[in-house]
This record gives C-alpha cells, sequence and structure tokens, in this order.
C-alpha cells in the first residue's frame, strides 16, 4: 500500500505531535495552565500523531 505522505514528511510531523503532547503536559505542571487547554494541546499531538501513522 503506498503512503500518501514521502517519509521525509511523517517523521517530522510525528515528532511534532509527541513534543506539543510532551509540551502541554510541562506547561500544566510547571505554570498551572487549565486542564482544558492541557487536554486540548494533548488530542492536538494526538491528532499529528496518528496522522503521520496512518497517512
Amino acid at each position: 500500500m503506498k503512503k500518501l505522505i514521502p517519509s521525509k514528511y511523517r517523521y517530522p510531523i510525528f515528532f511534532t505531535g509527541v513534543m506539543v503532547i510532551v509540551i502541554s503536559g510541562l506547561l500544566n505542571k510547571y505554570l498551572h495552565m487549565a486542564e482544558g487547554y492541557t487536554e486540548i494541546g494533548a488530542a492536538i499531538g494526538f491528532l499529528l500523531f496518528m496522522f503521520s501513522i496512518v497517512l
């Protein structure tokens, strides 16, 4: 099965998704960001993560 996104684009998207999840968790822990914003950041990171794997 041919992938829609070449691997040279998939890996940066993958790591961007992981970094968004990590950064939102750190912002929650150290800057006491609201839980809702942390959940939104984690959801965006997860979507980027899954987007890079599926496509």
